[in-house]
């Protein structure tokens, strides 16, 4: 019966060890996703990949934020909670406008 408790606990410490690392450029996104370093990284063209926010449809649920390319898409933050979902909605759609503006400047 212990080892089963301390394979849980084990199980729900390294879920909360998940990190997601997203990286604009004007050309691409990537996200990598990963425990102690990235175990799966993906890249997308950045013209083609959007940032979807889902509302949630009751106040038990959470909203859902996913990045969009082609018809695929990838949910991030889904650990978080509702106030960092929030901050998260905000950094993503900042860096959005930031490397819009570099993008301007430098053309």
């Amino acid at each position: 019966m212990m080892g089963v408790l301390s394979y849980c606990l084990w199980l729900c410490l390294r879920r909360g060890s998940l990190q997601e690392v997203i990286t604009f450029s004007a050309e691409e996104v990537r996200l990598e996703t990963g425990i102690d370093a990235p175990d799966q990284t993906e890249t997308w063209e950045r013209f083609f990949t959007q940032i979807h926010v889902t509302q949630a449809i009751h106040p038990w649920y959470r909203k859902t934020v996913e990045l969009v390319h082609r018809g695929d898409s990838f949910e991030i933050g889904s650990f978080l909670t509702s106030p960092e979902k929030e901050e998260l909605i905000k950094s993503l759609y900042d860096m959005v406008r930031r490397a819009d503006a570099a993008m301007v400047r430098h053309a």
